[in-house]
């Protein structure tokens, strides 16, 4: 992991942690309408429709994501805060127990950024943005969503693991 990542990832903890959650979910609720009006004009009930409108989605955010640290490799202080600003969006107070770490809301967005960058910071979250819209279970959704469920469940294998073994050494 390049040096870079690393301080803009810890920035990023330390932002996500002083800024209030409203404030850095607005990123992720323009992703969600978005996500929604795409929907609206692409939902078709069924399974291959859904992945490809969940691939399209998840894909033009981590996309940016790539361009976010390609413009940003040779410039280490500004790939740094570049890291920092995308960690501190994606992170989510969604912690059940004071003090208790969260799959979703902190170790799976680190393990995904410290692995991926910003690309895998973005996707990470886009992800489970997709799958909170698609993977409800509602039956409209059944077919339509499935793919979303899959890849958010995909997504949160390593990182579930992590996190009961993190919050077991408390």
């Amino acid at each position: 992991m390049r040096l870079s990542r690393a301080i803009g990832l810890g920035l990023g903890y330390v932002a996500g942690r002083l800024i209030e959650q409203p404030i850095r979910s607005q990123p992720a609720a323009a992703f969600q309408q978005a996500a929604s009006a795409v929907e609206e004009r692409s939902y078709v009930d069924d399974a291959g429709w859904g992945t490809v409108h969940v691939g399209a989605l998840v894909g033009a955010v981590a996309a940016l994501g790539v361009v976010a640290e390609r413009l940003t490799r040779k410039r280490p202080v500004l790939h740094a805060l570049a890291t920092a600003v995308a960690t501190a969006v994606v992170l989510e107070d969604t912690d059940s127990e004071p003090g208790s770490l969260s799959t979703r809301g902190m170790v799976g967005p680190l393990v995904y950024g410290a692995a991926f960058g910003i690309p895998g910071l973005l996707g990470y979250r886009a992800v489970h943005t997709v799958a909170d819209q698609l993977g409800t279970g509602d039956e409209k959704y059944a077919n339509f969503g499935r793919s979303a469920s899959s890849l958010r469940d995909v997504a949160d294998y390593l990182p579930d693991h992590l996190t009961e073994k993190l919050n077991a050494l408390k």
